[in-house]
């Protein structure tokens, strides 16, 4: 689980990458904001998935119920829906931004 921001990072790059080779074959000029978004989403589309995995695992519950220190004292077991539901909409939220930009390249879109 250690290397989910770092996978994150690779999987946006080569969505970055993709788009950087679907804009030159389409002779359109690549547009710095849009690789930057697809590098971002593909690590929010990584870190939704980490989130709802610990969650849905039991691992987060079982943090809470530790209280290791230096972690926050104010979260209850019942807070881990609020985890939950933040997970999913990450990880929604940064596929939708990456289908959206890749659509762009969909025929008819000019």
């Amino acid at each position: 689980m250690k290397g989910f921001l770092l996978w994150g990072l690779v999987f946006g790059a080569a969505c970055m990458g993709i788009y950087v080779l679907l804009s030159v074959l389409q002779k359109k000029t690549p547009i710095l904001a849009h690789g930057l978004e697809l590098l971002l989403s593909g690590s929010g589309l990584f870190g939704g998935v980490k989130i709802c995995w610990l969650v849905f695992s039991g691992e987060l519950s079982k943090l809470i119920e530790a209280k290791p220190p230096g972690l926050l004292t104010s979260i209850s077991p019942e807070d881990v829906m609020y985890f939950a539901v933040g997970g999913i909409a990450l990880a929604w939220l940064s596929l939708e931004t990456m289908v959206k930009r890749f659509m762009t390249f969909a025929p008819g879109n000019d």
